[in-house]
């Protein structure tokens, strides 16, 4: 040890310049290839040689990153798996010491033991990624906060995490504050509650960069199977729709009880207040919650949801004298709406078409209005009753014809004086003999001689 050593002070004793010259370029040299080796470890393809997996699973943990996107935003291994910092930097390089010893030492059971933990409990994969890195780049608060508080770096770049400054960062590349701004989706997830209520970013979004997907979705049963288990802290605030009286009330404590939240969000609602717009028309469709208030499976009455239902405007048929305008205030007083809607009426304005035959069947408005329940007399509905322009012709063997005239008729009588008793509102519909008409029925009723001409003077009728 001593040849070695003795040349080496006397070396440095006679030419003291050249010595430093030399420990420094050592220094240097040391320092450099020490820094190359960092980066060179540091780099996915180096964690590959360990984990060459071409699936979804343990082991292909890097393929599965290949496909996402925070591998096109340049998001390395190390900059989730490290916390932000030069020190987190640091004591990731020296956990990854760990990480080389179970690929040499540890048997393939053992080392998939181990993987698969990660990929099955959020609680351990969370101890591999917390929070705090995901917070640094998708936050403001958090990301100036841990850099006012760490050593971010000695002007080397290791990773790109270290160099992640937001607001500046974030915008850069379009990114939303998870905490204050308005998210781009369907989903509004309250980042700031959930993580004050102690959750971490794992419990919603594991494996978030290892499932091979793009963009992972978050899976909304695991939402439902975390707010059953929490029933007793969680609870959703109501929603209320509309305003004043005609304002409805959601609840979601007594539907959760019913309903898992997949069976409504996505498809029938955004998970994001007031992002629904829900108009008239919609009530006679299947979506939103009349895909299952349609009267079959949940009730269809207005005043169910409603604390005082809204009375649409009044709506008018037809055109001229004869055309009829429905008043909802009227028969709002007297019926709930689903008397008449869906059975009667689709929930749509000019969706009905209402024919003259209508008017002897129990459809429309006629199922009440059959003189019985409600008026049948036309000008109950009619500003004026509109006559039929062309005469009812009828026909006998051996006699010439008789042809009705309504316009002569109904300047004389209302409607009801003959209608449905005892004619039906349809042409022919009603059978007559002259004989019954002789005992004054029919045609005889007022053709009696006395009211008007009798019915025995047939050339009267009969030309």
């Amino acid at each position: 040890m001593k040849k070695v050593i003795e040349p080496i002070k006397s070396f440095v004793r006679f030419r003291p310049k050249m010595s430093i010259i030399i420990l420094v370029v050592f220094i240097a040299v040391f320092t450099f290839v020490n820094i190359e080796v960092l980066h060179y470890t540091s780099e996915p393809g180096f964690c590959e040689m360990c984990h060459p997996g071409t699936d979804t699973g343990a082991l292909s943990e890097v393929h599965t990153w290949r496909q996402n996107i925070h591998a096109e935003a340049g998001v390395y291994c190390l900059d989730c798996h490290g916390q932000p910092g030069l020190f987190g930097y640091k004591r990731a390089k020296i956990g990854g010491l760990y990480d080389v010893y179970a690929e040499v030492f540890l048997s393939e059971e053992e080392k998939l033991e181990i993987l698969n933990r990660a990929v099955e409990d959020p609680e351990y994969a969370e101890k591999l990624v917390p929070s705090t890195t995901c917070l640094f780049c998708h936050t403001d608060s958090v990301n100036q906060q841990i850099r006012r508080e760490r050593i971010m770096s000695v002007g080397v770049k290791f990773r790109e995490l270290d160099r992640v400054k937001n607001p500046e960062f974030r915008q850069a590349r379009g990114m939303r504050d998870i905490y204050t701004d308005e998210l781009k989706s369907d989903i509004d997830p309250n980042h700031q509650k959930h993580m004050d209520a102690g959750l971490t970013c794992m419990d919603c979004h594991h494996r978030m960069a290892h499932s091979g997907e793009y963009r992972q979705a978050v899976d909304l049963n695991r939402c439902s199977e975390c707010h059953r288990e929490r029933a007793r802290e969680i609870s959703m605030s109501d929603l209320t729709m509309g305003e004043g009286d005609s304002a409805v009330t959601f609840r979601h404590s007594t539907h959760g009880m019913m309903f898992s939240c997949d069976q409504c969000h996505l498809d029938l609602f955004p998970m994001k207040a007031g992002a629904s717009s829900i108009t008239f028309a919609d009530h006679t469709s299947s979506n939103f919650c009349y895909a299952c208030h349609d009267g079959k499976r949940a009730s269809y009455d207005c005043n169910s949801c409603h604390s005082q239902t809204p009375a649409p405007a009044d709506l008018t048929m037809g055109e001229g004298d004869s055309a009829v305008t429905f008043r909802h205030s009227t028969h709002g007083a007297m019926f709930s709406c689903d008397q008449c809607h869906m059975d009667l009426f689709p929930m749509k304005a000019g969706a009905s078409a209402i024919t003259f035959a209508d008017h002897t069947s129990s459809n429309f408005c006629y199922s009440c209005h059959n003189g019985r329940m409600a008026s049948y007399n036309c000008n109950s509905c009619h500003a004026k009753a509109p006559a039929p322009q062309e005469p009812i012709t009828y026909t006998m063997p051996g006699f010439a014809p008789v042809d009705f005239n309504h316009s002569f008729h109904g300047a004389v009588f209302s409607c009801d004086t003959c209608h449905p008793e005892p004619w039906e509102m349809q042409a022919h519909a009603t059978k007559m003999t002259m004989n019954e008409m002789y005992q004054g029925q029919f045609c005889g009723t007022c053709h009696n001689g006395q009211a008007a001409f009798a019915a025995t003077a047939c050339v009267q009728c009969h030309k």
